[in-house]
């Protein structure tokens, strides 16, 4: 039974299950379709709903893109053109789609609808009515025993939880329904908000209850298991308490906020909230399922190709990842993959592909890496004598640092740098070519006299230069377009920063022409990392005191000591902020920590330009080297990219729609 026959089925039972109480032709038995007590009367028809259920979860993964696609966007030949949420926050730029936007680009979560693919994308509340009749048929279940029934149970409540963790973080209060309602009684259909501190209680009560049904074995990494519901415990339990803790950073105002369907926090609600996560990371810590994967290397490449290991393939890593999505081509049920390999390449390595690097990252991103030489220092990399770390460019009169190979810039900083980035002059591969390829990311060249030729519009054969026999193209490589990877404004498809997409890119991936999906790496949606870190923070930041055994200080540490980072940092907020920043970046929780920290407030973001750092061949010396400059990315124009002024009211919350047929009352903004 594939995936979009199982969608029809829930959808039709979904519709049955809300009109029971109609007559006439309703009442006659359909021909050609499978009702729920005949699904669910076999073991295998209870999987194929619960999997269904599963496929609907909204974990912001490959297939999830922020503004009109929203979660699995890609299924049968769907493209998002690169559109990755990682281009929504700091971290991130997208060549073709690299504009932060003013905080309103998340998609509407609260209805299905039909995204630009053409596929039927599951809103909350259609997720959530499909699991409440699968709550309402568990008890009178004949295909299976009590004990599975119990497990149906937390099964169930798990993805309420999910969804209600979905709808209460873009939304704040939402309403509680938990049954699905009678077309006869119009007023059931007509549920008001629940106040938001409310919704986040009962959002952590779902997991409590998820957890309470659900078995204590590991099992399968792509079901719930006890674990599971207290690591999603444990992220949304932090974020509840964050938002408390920082409300009043940027207070919003109008009717939802005087009737707490947003804010409305006390202190003792954020002490309540920082004290779930606690007591949630702490059990996970101290049951000992888990662990960091291979947290003791003996050198900084160990440490890099040991994460470089576990984010091309998670299932290697199960100590670790928590909670896995898998993707797959050609399986029965599974049949649909991603498109990161294809948006992520490098040009270089695109193959048959034409349009790759849609994913940069930004200077201030790298630079946040630790520096090995000094425990918790996140320092500017400093590109000329007297560096005053400005963004002007290139200054002839400037004694710029030079490289024989552009990596050694790099060398002080964290191992994890090279896992999760594409540096300029390093080596990747992949299964569209034979041997490594060393990744030619330049911006322009200093002539032999001093003259510069740096932008983006550059000519490779006009704008050549040669010496001593050789010939230096601008962008390196040479005057085919897939010879170089970097600065070229042509159709979006090389880097504007000076860095490319490492983490998750597969080495053995393949274009097959112009095809899509054909990605099958797995996400790992929550790691132990991260609740290692979401400890750390919660300890810090309500000062409660930690739990005998798991000390936050160690915690900390042994994400950066897994990372072949000596010595200890203390335990202080930059130090935390940094840490979570680079152990989990790209793992698509950046965003959430903006708006759970009221970031997006913070005037350093408000009109906030995005830094490159453009390696350029330096041909005035004997010996061509590279030297470093930063700029301001720029725009298709050559210009440099345009500030966005975020619309702060609308970052935090967002709109309800249909409030003149549901009778609810909207968000502040909209």
């Amino acid at each position: 039974m594939d995936m979009k026959t199982i969608k029809t089925i829930i959808l039709t039972i979904a519709v049955l299950g809300s009109m029971t109480a109609c007559k006439g032709f309703l009442d006659l038995k359909p021909t050609n379709k499978i009702t729920a007590d005949a699904l669910l009367a076999t073991e295998a028809g209870v999987d194929a709903f619960l999997a269904n259920l599963y496929y609907n979860l909204p974990i912001e993964d490959f297939a999830f893109a922020p503004g009109s696609d929203g979660f699995h966007w890609n299924y049968k030949s769907a493209n998002h053109n690169g559109r990755y949420a990682w281009i929504l926050t700091d971290d991130g730029f997208g060549s073709q789609h690299g504009d932060m936007g003013n905080g309103s680009e998340d998609y509407n979560y609260w209805n299905s609808f039909t995204n630009s693919s053409g596929l039927h994308v599951s809103g909350g509340w259609e997720l959530n009515n499909n699991n409440n009749l699968f709550f309402s048929y568990i008890d009178d279940l004949t295909s299976v025993d009590e004990q599975r029934k119990d497990e149906l149970r937390g099964q169930a409540w798990f993805v309420r939880a999910m969804t209600y963790f979905a709808l209460a973080r873009r939304y704040g209060g939402v309403p509680k329904i938990e049954k699905i309602g009678s077309l006869d009684d119009s007023l059931s259909l007509w549920v008001p908000r629940m106040k938001e501190v409310e919704t986040w209680d009962y959002v952590l009560h779902c997991f409590d209850e998820a957890a309470k049904y659900l078995s204590e074995d590991k099992g399968n990494s792509r079901r719930a298991n006890k674990w599971v519901a207290l690591a999603y415990k444990s992220r949304a339990a932090l974020h509840a308490g964050a938002l408390a803790q920082h409300w009043n950073d940027y207070p919003l105002e109008g009717k939802a906020v005087d009737d707490s369907l947003v804010g409305g926090f006390s202190y003792d609600d954020m002490r309540r909230y920082y004290q779930a996560c606690i007591d949630a990371s702490a059990e996970i810590i101290k049951s000992g399922k888990y662990s960091l994967y291979k947290p003791e290397p003996a050198t900084d490449q160990e440490a890099t190709d040991n994460i470089i290991e576990m984010f091309q393939d998670p299932n290697k890593a199960l100590c670790e990842c928590i909670f896995i999505k898998g993707f797959a081509k050609g399986v029965v049920g599974h049949d649909y993959g991603t498109n990161q390999d294809n948006w992520g390449n490098p040009c270089q390595t695109a193959g048959s592909w034409i349009p790759p690097g849609r994913l940069s990252f930004t200077l201030e991103f790298v630079e946040n890496f630790e520096d090995k030489a000094v425990p918790g220092q996140r320092s500017h990399f400093v590109t000329y004598d007297g560096d005053d770390f400005n963004y002007n460019g290139y200054e002839k009169s400037y004694n710029y640092k030079h490289y024989e190979n552009p990596t050694d810039f790099f060398a002080g900083k964290d191992p994890r740098l090279p896992a999760v980035v594409i540096l300029p002059g390093s080596y990747w591969k992949n299964g569209n070519v034979t041997e490594n390829t060393r990744i030619n990311i330049q911006g322009g060249l200093i002539k032999p006299d001093g003259t510069p030729i740096i932008g983006r519009t550059l000519n490779q054969k006009e704008d050549a230069i040669e010496k001593g026999g050789v010939k230096y193209y601008p962008y390196g490589g040479d005057e085919r377009a897939n010879s170089y990877s970097g600065f070229a404004l042509e159709g979006g498809n090389y880097s504007r920063t000076g860095f490319l997409m490492r983490k998750y890119l597969s080495p053995t991936y393949k274009a097959q022409g112009i095809d899509w999906d054909l990605s099958t790496t797995d996400w790992c949606d929550i790691r132990y990392a991260e609740v290692l870190l979401n400890y750390v923070e919660a300890v810090y930041e309500s000062g409660l005191p930690e739990v005998a055994g798991v000390s936050a200080e160690e915690c900390l540490n042994a994400t950066r000591h897994r990372a072949h980072l000596s010595g200890n940092i203390v335990v202080n907020q930059d130090n935390i902020r940094g840490e979570r920043r680079a152990e989990l970046s790209f793992d698509n929780t950046r965003n959430w920590d903006f708006i759970r920290w009221r970031l997006w407030s913070d005037p350093k973001y408000d009109g906030y330009i995005r830094g490159a750092l453009v390696p350029v061949m330096d041909l005035r010396e004997a010996k061509p080297s590279t030297i470093f400059i930063r700029e301001y990315v720029r725009e298709s124009d050559n210009s440099y990219m345009r500030p966005t002024t975020r619309n702060q009211r609308v970052c935090y919350y967002k709109s309800i729609p249909g409030i003149t047929t549901n009778h609810l009352i909207q968000n502040p903004g909209w």
